[in-house]
């Protein structure tokens, strides 16, 4: 029942509005994300080609000291590394976990192209791998399947580059081919020593290394890449959302090649102008010509060497098999249409994998295995290139090589804009006036019949306490007597008592209305002649 006093203040009503308007929800509410963006000007992570932890560079104390270059330093080798094997930009810091900035910085890039089958660079290539492959033991005894080298230099008194994977079997007549024993490339850094020629590496991709036949004939659909080094200009677009991190890289325009520069000279090897009455002017491009030769060996360690299917094995014995002796296989490099055919590495010739031996005889084995076709089109030069400009941009994520901003070359601070969310609640004018208008509409019903309820009851109100009840069913009337035995109001509830009826008297006009008024008197009169 419900309790209405006609003196109850407003606020009262809107209070049980609220209550019918929850029964009533709009069906139309949305919950949406509100963005909000402020842009400040800080520092973030950035490469600085300036400092000295990118290269290691070895110098002999003498009079006027030589300073050459030795091999990247450990924050490079584990970066480039790390950057390669993932095939993307290793994880960057960010000063917000929604922010984004725009970088532009210059820095190295690889330019990798297919070389012309009709060039004489092809040729000697294709006769020197051949070479190769007969140099020590028998025709095509070995066959090769991944090559990887840099040019070097073989005579340093004449300076010439050497393009050849194997430098050492050039101009090496037919008959001192037998006694040549096999060493793959090792030179990841090339070439040194040269007259400034442009840091390069090659790549071999050679299908006919699983077939077992003459040797010409092994070289056929050999795809070469070479790939060198030049400056460019990068834009990366940093973009961080709940810290998941995305960047868009490109680069834009060559300003030049980038070429060895493995020894300087001099007590002040980085001065340019070493006058004494004016102020010295450093070598910055030296110096940044170190940091790109580091990362350029660093990525060529991930790739130069060879795998190699040795038909007859070795001369202890072993039998033959395939001989990885590159990392290539750990990049995505091996997920390229020049590499279908590595996949799977298996065994051909006289020999057999259990792979394919279960394979032929399933009752070998009763176990099953993943099985997937290798049927990349993603060309190896696109990829090279890719894995070049990961490494580059990944190269902020090493706090060794970021700049130190006490450094006269350190990079100004960028604008970073972040990015603040949070929910919104939108709902349908419409529908939301219809469900308050209803819960308006019945809360003023409500009041309505509380009202006219009390004007019929002469202006009184009931409540719905005990009291209240046991006097109004004290004087009602059924339509029929109840029996002795069913006074006790146990459960089952007789059918006679669910029909009856009850009647309310007028007040002042019921016999036992007047009865229980007298009986009141009376004993309101004992009680007095009692005192």
């Amino acid at each position: 029942m419900m309790y209405v006093h006609i003196r109850k203040p407003i606020d009262t009503h809107i209070y049980r509005l609220i209550s019918i308007t929850s029964f009533i929800t709009p069906a139309t509410l949305n919950v949406g994300w509100s963005a909000t963006t402020s842009t400040s000007v800080m520092r973030v992570p950035q490469i600085d080609f300036t400092s000295f932890n990118f290269a290691n560079i070895q110098s002999q104390p003498n009079l006027s000291p030589v300073y050459a270059y030795s091999n990247p330093q450990y924050a490079v080798l584990q970066t480039v590394t790390g950057s390669i094997t993932g095939g993307y930009v290793l994880p960057i810091s960010s000063p917000y976990e929604n922010a984004t900035w725009l970088l532009k910085f210059p820095g190295p890039a690889l330019s990798c192209e297919n070389i012309n089958e009709a060039s004489a660079l092809y040729r000697n290539i294709s006769d020197n791998i051949l070479n190769a492959t007969t140099a020590g033991i028998g025709s095509c005894a070995r066959s090769f399947g991944y090559l990887s080298w840099v040019p070097t230099v073989p005579d340093i008194t004449s300076g010439a580059i050497n393009s050849l994977p194997f430098p050492s079997l050039f101009n090496i007549s037919d008959s001192k081919l037998k006694s040549v024993v096999y060493e793959p490339p090792s030179l990841p850094l090339g070439p040194l020593n040269g007259d400034a020629e442009v840091l390069e590496l090659y790549i071999a991709s050679i299908p006919g290394m699983d077939q077992n036949i003459t040797c010409p004939r092994q070289l056929p659909n050999m795809t070469i890449t070479s790939c060198y080094m030049y400056n460019t200009s990068y834009t990366a677009n940093f973009t961080y959302v709940n810290n998941i991190q995305s960047v868009n890289i490109t680069t834009q325009g060559s300003f030049n090649n980038v070429s060895a520069m493995e020894v300087v000279a001099g007590v002040a090897p980085l001065e340019i102008d070493q006058t004494p009455h004016n102020p010295p002017i450093y070598n910055v491009q030296g110096v940044t010509n170190y940091a790109y030769e580091a990362v350029m060996d660093a990525f060529g360690r991930m790739f130069v060497g060879a795998i190699v299917r040795d038909f007859d094995g070795d001369q202890y014995g072993n039998i033959g098999g395939v001989t990885i002796d590159t990392n290539m296989a750990s990049t995505p490099l091996l997920r390229t249409k020049e590499f279908n055919f590595l996949q799977p590495l298996t065994v051909t010739a006289n020999l057999l994998s259990l792979k394919t031996l279960i394979a032929a005889s399933p009752r070998l084995w009763n176990g099953h295995f993943i099985e997937e076709a290798a049927n990349s089109t993603i060309p190896m030069a696109r990829v090279i290139e890719e894995l070049f400009r990961n490494v580059t941009v990944s190269l902020m994520s090493n706090s060794l090589l970021q700049p130190n901003y006490s450094s006269p070359y350190a990079p100004p601070d960028i604008p970073v804009t972040q990015t603040h969310y949070a929910l919104i609640y939108s709902y349908a004018a419409n529908t939301l006036w219809l469900a308050y208008g209803i819960a308006l509409g019945m809360t003023l019903l409500s009041i309505l019949l509380g009202v006219v309820s009390i004007y019929h009851n002469s202006g009184f109100s009931y409540m719905s306490k005990f009291s209240t009840i046991l006097r109004v069913a004290h004087c009602i009337d059924l339509s029929d007597a109840i029996q002795p035995e069913d006074k006790d109001g146990k459960d089952p509830t007789p059918r006679y008592i669910k029909n009856l009826t009850v009647s309310f008297p007028p007040t002042e006009d019921t016999v036992r209305y007047r009865r229980a008024k007298r009986d009141s008197e009376g004993e309101q009169l004992r009680q007095m002649e009692g005192n």
